[in-house]
């Protein structure tokens, strides 16, 4: 019923953005008068013009057979519940289903057998058609309506018929049909246009009902209360005292998350009693304002363990979600994705989590030094560093060469054909970046000041395990600049050295002299993650996209073949590189985010 509901108000939105034409949204009314056009137009947008009237001359007289159908439509639309036709020898005359449908809801009840489906309906008919239409819908929402006094005040009440009296009275006092100059003018037969205005109207004061929001007065809050057995949860509107209760299926009990009073929402689930609450259960955010329930399992498109509600700090109201995995994710009230989380996540320690999440810490070095071919002199460098597991206490960064004691400096180290330096802390320790789910950024610059050989070349380190001694042996990747083949390469190390992507530097670009910008985006689906990366050299007058958006492959599949298509990960040790080159990294910072 509400997703019904929901494609009718977009409709209507539709409708009242576009220009009324006689074709609109491909709907032919050029048969209406001008007058009734607009609002033909939107009984199509709302869904009330049965087919059989889609081809007629709107201005015609309605008959018994098509007013059945008009009227039909309108309860199967703002109900959402398809009515089933009466059986076949219901009438003598005629086997038209919305006359059979309209004899099955009471509104066409005919006499001795016959319906009469082709003679023309009066004014007072349609008054008693359309009362015993709107009767059925109040019914079926399980409400009363407010039945006026029966006490005619048109001119022409001594032409109304005794059965049609409380009809006309409700239809002419409620303004849904008025007559002209006082005469409701009972026996006259209306144009199939009048007809469908009149439902029109019907729809729009009565689509609340179909909506749900009729009684909803949130103006001094509202209580909730779940009943013992968890069979149904009931919300009261503290400025009227109007209830609406919430019921799940058969054979299915409700549980309570909790409830945002400030938004209006209440987070609930729904479990089947003859399945295990684990794989039979469903959420639902509920909007008490709305009256519409969003099943969050099809929503989000996974299953969702439990939900939780910060209440209280920065991001307070927004909801954890817990899928049935090591992750957590943020929502806000309106389902729109925050962040994603791992670890022990609770609604007391979220706040801070989901700050270090959105604002991640940022490890930077900081180099005064060379990285020299062959012979590598100058000191170590230290700089305050914020670790990338969202600890904020001060630590610090050495250079430290590997294959050596922690924390040694670049003294008179003898290294081949060039060094690769990792971050690491006081305690020699190297620096983990954990990429699992998440993406880096970073961005750093190489100032080439000699190059001893055609591939010189020098860049940054990822994923970093395993390290021995000497720029190529370990695990890991490599993004770096050839100054003399003015290219960028991409490459990985498994104690081998092997190209992966290639890319060339434009002539804007100064290759000995240039700042890097790489992002490597993560997903996650299915159990593994695959990488994109984007390379961007970013000059004085222009940036350039050298590499943009490539597919790196995912942590499926065999990792054993240092060809193999697929990659174990970028989370590991960072850090620099240089091949035969002698270069400085004027800075250096990288961010998980």
């Amino acid at each position: 019923m509400f997703k019904k509901s929901f494609k009718i108000i977009i409709l209507m939105m539709v409708v009242m953005a576009l220009s009324i034409t006689s074709f609109a949204g491909g709907w032919d009314v050029s048969s209406a008068s001008s007058w009734a056009q607009p609002e033909i137009e939107e009984a199509y947008a709302y869904d009330l013009m049965p087919y059989k009237l889609t081809s007629s001359n709107l201005k015609n007289k309605i008959t018994r057979a098509e007013f059945a159908s008009l009227v039909v439509k309108m309860y199967e639309t703002i109900t959402g519940e398809m009515v089933e036709p009466a059986s076949l020898d219901t009438f003598t005359d005629t086997d038209d289903a919305d006359v059979l449908k309209a004899n099955t809801l009471g509104i066409m009840l005919g006499s001795n057998k016959q319906a009469k489906p082709d003679d023309l309906v009066t004014r007072q008919q349609m008054a008693v058609m359309y009362y015993r239409t709107l009767s059925k819908v109040y019914d079926f929402f399980g409400e009363e309506m407010e039945k006026t006094d029966g006490v005619l005040i048109i001119n022409d009440k001594k032409s109304i018929a005794g059965w049609a009296v409380e009809a006309v009275d409700y239809i002419n006092e409620n303004n849904i049909m008025k007559g002209s100059n006082g005469n409701f003018n009972p026996a006259d037969n209306a144009p199939i246009e009048q007809a469908v205005i009149v439902v029109k109207r019907i729809y729009v004061d009565e689509k609340d009902l179909a909506e749900g929001t009729r009684n909803i007065d949130l103006s001094k809050g509202y209580t909730y209360k779940l009943d013992a057995y968890g069979e149904k949860f009931t919300i009261t509107y503290n400025a009227n005292g109007k209830t609406k209760t919430i019921k799940p299926g058969d054979n299915s009990i409700l549980g309570i998350y909790g409830n945002d009073a400030e938004n209006s929402k209440i987070y609930y689930k729904v479990v089947d009693k003859d399945v295990n609450e684990e794989t039979g259960a469903n959420s639902y955010s509920y909007d008490v304002a709305t009256n519409e329930s969003t099943c969050l399992d099809d929503y989000f498109g996974y299953e969702v363990s439990t939900i939780a509600i910060i209440d209280r700090g920065t991001y307070k109201n927004n909801i954890l979600v817990y899928p049935y995995e090591d992750t957590v994710n943020v929502y806000t009230d309106k389902l729109e994705l925050v962040c994603t989380l791992e670890g022990m996540v609770t609604a007391e320690n979220a706040n801070t989590m989901i700050d270090n999440k959105l604002n991640p810490p940022t490890a930077s070095m900081e180099f005064d030094n060379r990285l020299l071919y062959g012979s590598n002199k100058g000191d170590a460098i230290s700089t305050s560093y914020f670790n990338l597991y969202g600890s904020k206490e001060s630590k610090t960064i050495q250079q430290q060469m590997l294959g050596l004691n922690p924390c040694s400096t670049m003294q008179d180290i003898e290294t081949g054909n060039g060094p690769m330096l990792l971050a690491c802390d006081s305690k020699g320790d190297n620096y983990k970046l954990d990429v699992s789910m998440r993406s880096i950024d970073c961005r750093f610059q190489v100032k080439t000041i000699n190059t001893h050989d055609e591939a010189a070349n020098a860049g940054i380190v990822l994923g970093v395990y395993k390290p021995g001694t000497g720029n190529d042996q370990y695990h890991g990747y490599y993004i770096g600049i050839a100054p003399k083949r003015k290219e960028v390469y991409v490459g990985r190390c498994n104690y081998d050295w092997n190209r992966l992507l290639t890319a060339n530097i434009p002539d804007y670009i100064d290759p000995y002299d240039c700042r890097v910008h790489v992002t490597l985006k993560t997903s996650y689906m299915f159990g593994s993650s695959s990488y994109n990366l984007t390379v961007t050299l970013e000059g004085e007058m222009e940036d350039a996209v050298v590499i943009e958006n490539k597919f790196l492959g995912s942590t499926s599949g065999s990792h054993t073949s240092y060809g193999a298509k697929y990659i174990p990960s970028f989370s590991g040790a960072f850090g620099i590189r240089s091949y035969k080159s002698d270069v400085e990294f004027p800075y250096f910072e990288i961010t998980r985010r």
